[in-house]
């Protein structure tokens, strides 16, 4: 006897649910998970490009900046993107830190 049709459908996506809850796992200990973890550029003309690059953790395809802010930390300044799936609107917050290069 074969699974009902719902019953598969529930079974791909508690399989998609337990990735998805695994990809935000590893997102938590990259760099610009956090304020206190960003992601370190020269420039702020690399943020973007960066930014765009990002895929969603649920469904894969590529994230836009739906809103971002600018903020001194320890004094460096810090940009702070709020990204959001064009797909399934999820959202996640990736933070990068100003960091000038040194002078020789």
């Amino acid at each position: 006897m074969s699974k009902r049709a719902r019953t598969d459908r529930r079974e791909v996506e508690r399989k998609l649910d337990k990735l998805t809850r695994d990809r935000r796992k590893l997102f938590a200990l990259e760099p610009g998970s956090s304020e206190t973890n960003p992601v370190e550029v020269t420039s702020a003309s690399v943020i973007d490009p960066k930014a765009r690059s990002l895929e969603c953790p649920r469904c894969g395809p590529r994230m836009r900046v739906a809103d971002q802010a600018a903020r001194v930390v320890a004094s460096r300044v810090h940009r702070i993107l709020t990204m959001r799936c064009v797909q399934c609107g999820e959202e996640r917050t990736v933070h990068y830190a100003v960091v000038p290069p040194l002078m020789q």
